[in-house]
């Protein structure tokens, strides 16, 4: 910052005549005015009201250093160090820790931010204006493969387990964007996921085991009976099967199992072996038509 003159302390002399001391009083001040005055409030004569008149710090203005400072007992220091060219903001307790708060425009931090008991990380938004968003990115470029560590742990609780809850916006979601949601335990409540483990494992008459669906689609032959190969290995691990066949009479999916008693042309059944799903008994009406398949099998 520009000042009207350099700093002197040898002035006044012990020879200068005591007739002009006040002159040296007004230089004075007015050296200390104009160091002072960008940084506190007060020393500005063009302005007598508050603030500007009245005691208080504007900003404290730190200049760029190449190294951290000598440490001081008992004290502890803000300062600016240059880092790779770049001032950035410093913090050095009277152990000598040092700590780097700014890089790049951001707020840095070297250690752990801790939070005491009910306090946290907050980000407050005016109710549906904008978005609140706490990110933490891996090192090295942006891409799939750049990788980040979040963990987080729930309250410790003498008696009731702790518990970490995510709360989107209403319509909101969770989402893992594609990746894996790993290391979960089975479901207990009726609302609790279930892993891929837990539904494989699902009982079926007392047996755990996998329930697993197959869908067929095709067209029929143009008589009364076409097979279908299923691929199930062991005829007792189909479980359920279901089958229809598109009418040209009515223009309808129609379901099998039984004979219409009005029109014997709409209607089939279906049974399986260990090697086909059959569909006999077809109706004139049904012959030649699409059909859909659903079997449900254990393996």
């Amino acid at each position: 910052m520009a000042v009207t003159n350099s700093w002197d302390e040898s002035t006044p002399t012990g020879s200068d005549n005591a007739s002009t001391t006040d002159d040296f009083f007004r230089k004075h001040r007015k050296d200390l005015g104009e160091r002072l005055e960008p940084i506190n409030y007060g020393f500005n004569t063009g302005d007598n009201n508050a603030p500007e008149n009245a005691p208080g710090i504007k900003n404290l203005p730190f200049f760029k250093q190449d190294s951290d400072p000598s440490q001081v007992t008992d004290y502890g220091h803000f300062y600016v160090k240059l880092v790779s060219g770049v001032p950035e903001l410093f913090y050095q307790d009277d152990t000598n820790t040092t700590l780097q708060l700014t890089q790049g425009g951001s707020l840095f931090a070297q250690q752990n931010i801790v939070f005491t008991d009910g306090r946290g990380l907050v980000v407050d938004t005016e109710d549906g204006s904008d978005n609140g968003r706490v990110k933490m990115s891996g090192g090295g470029a942006a891409s799939a493969a750049r990788g980040g560590v979040i963990q987080v742990f729930g309250n410790e609780h003498a008696t009731n387990a702790g518990n970490v809850s995510f709360t989107p916006g209403t319509g909101g979601k969770i989402t893992a964007e594609t990746h894996v949601i790993s290391d979960v335990v089975d479901p207990v409540a009726d609302q609790d996921a279930a892993t891929k483990k837990y539904v494989d494992d699902k009982d079926i008459d007392g047996t755990p085991t996998g329930v697993f669906v197959k869908f067929f689609t095709g067209t029929l032959d143009a008589d009364a009976s076409t097979s279908v190969a299923h691929g199930i290995t062991g005829i007792d691990n189909i479980l359920s099967l279901m089958v229809t066949v598109f009418s040209s009479g009515d223009s309808t999916y129609h379901v099998g199992g039984f004979r219409e008693a009005v029109d014997a042309d709409a209607s089939f059944k279906y049974k399986y072996d260990g090697t086909n799903v059959i569909i006999d008994g077809v109706g004139a009406d049904l012959q030649s038509q699409k059909y859909r398949i659903k079997l449900e099998y254990i393996l």
